[in-house]
């Protein structure tokens, strides 16, 4: 009982003193940590500083909008979507002609919450259209992902999480983080149960263990059996280029998180991601992220 207080004083003091959530505070591992290791991670209340201080919020919600971030970086995109919220039936009925799978995306969403595949074989298109304007969606071209990426756990495209700062300087990469599906789900996100590892900003090689949000880590993927450590990201240089040229084109929405896809022919843009978790830059390496940001914020 007396080690539950203690551990109850410190969970309260972590958020007083640094802004730690609860999740925060496992992931970061506060309960191993002095004062001046946790004064170096980006907690829950110092990313909403760093959220309001680098991006303005009407710039930067539009990439919390699918649909706006399909018009925004079609080009980016190199695959075929629609929002069923503005087109036409046949529209509808042309795309499944030449996509019999897609998946479907909730157009306000995070987390990989509401995602899936969806297979028309044996469905009424019609009936399939209806529910789906109904739930507000936008349906996507399947990514055929690069073999080495499909490698690690083929049921998820696995896509590298490329944290990026937009500075009177230009482009600054803050960090890169390789995310990775897990028990044959169709999504990689951390959040839903995907594993993350952190990647070198110069090279695109990992440099340390998987880890999931349970603070399960992995040298293999316990799927797969792939080895994570030491993986080299395919068109690591290719996708530095895609992340300069992304970053550019809302230029009030300084702090995104890039989501990146790679096939054979080079990356593709998944999308971005406003308020990119901060756990998927820390966890993996146990490295607090503050000083690196508060250089760019001094800018």
């Amino acid at each position: 009982f007396l080690l539950k207080g203690i551990y109850l004083f410190d969970v309260v003091m972590a958020f007083v003193v640094h802004g730690s959530s609860l999740t925060d505070y496992f992931e970061y591992e506060f309960f191993r940590k002095r004062y001046y290791d946790r004064k170096k991670f980006i907690t829950f209340r110092r990313a909403n500083f760093i959220f309001k201080s680098l991006s303005d919020p009407e710039e930067s919600k539009k990439l919390s909008d699918k649909h706006e971030i399909c018009l925004i970086y079609d080009k980016f995109m190199k695959r075929e979507w629609l929002y069923l919220g503005a087109c036409s039936f046949k529209e509808f009925e042309k795309f499944c002609d030449i996509h019999r799978n897609f998946i479907v995306k909730p157009r306000f969403g995070s987390c990989g919450k509401g995602i899936y595949i969806q297979d028309i074989a044996g469905k009424s298109l019609r009936n399939l259209f209806s529910r789906l304007v109904a739930k507000d969606v936008v349906i996507e071209e399947l990514i055929t992902q690069h073999p080495q990426m499909a490698a690690l756990h083929p049921y998820s495209v696995n896509t590298i999480r490329v944290t990026a700062v937009l500075t009177d300087s230009g482009v600054k990469i803050m960090n890169v983080a390789l995310r990775i599906g897990n028990n044959a789900a169709v999504i990689d996100n951390h959040s839903a149960g995907g594993l993350v590892a952190n990647a070198d900003t110069e090279t695109g090689v990992v440099y340390t263990t998987g880890i999931d949000r349970s603070s399960n880590r992995y040298v293999f993927h316990p799927v797969t059996g792939e080895k994570i450590v030491g993986f080299e990201i395919p068109y690591w240089d290719e996708i530095v280029t895609l992340i300069n040229s992304v970053a550019v084109v809302l230029p009030r929405a300084k702090y995104v998180g890039w989501d990146i896809a790679v096939t054979e022919e080079g990356p593709i843009l998944v999308e971005g991601n406003d308020r990119g978790m901060m756990g998927v830059q820390q966890q993996a390496d146990q490295i607090g992220k503050l000083p690196l940001y508060e250089s760019v914020l001094k800018t």
